[in-house]
């Protein structure tokens, strides 16, 4: 018999959004309703987190996803929609 567990997470119950450097252990907290700036550098190491070529083009899309998540969970708070916007994952593997 195979049994499997998967994790769903609507928006509402995203607490922080994380960003991690590629270089260094840090991390940044930031609520998704409050996040007014991309952090472009790494606080800890100084790392260039959107670099090059990616600037002009990467940088939009992140703007984007953070405000869109921040304006759905607010209409989602006023339940102005008939359903909600769920995530799934798979329950992580033991390494």
């Amino acid at each position: 018999m195979t049994i499997e567990r998967r994790i769903v997470v609507g928006l509402e119950d995203v607490t922080y959004i994380i960003f991690q450097c590629e270089k260094c252990p840090f991390r940044m907290s930031m609520s998704p309703d409050e996040i007014r700036q991309i952090p472009e550098n790494c606080s800890g190491c100084g790392h260039n987190w959107i670099v090059g070529e990616q600037e002009g083009s990467a940088l939009p899309p992140l703007k984007a996803f953070t405000k869109s998540l921040e304006k759905l969970r607010l209409l989602i708070r006023h339940k102005s929609f008939g359903f909600k916007i769920l995530f799934e994952f798979e329950e992580p593997k033991d390494r």
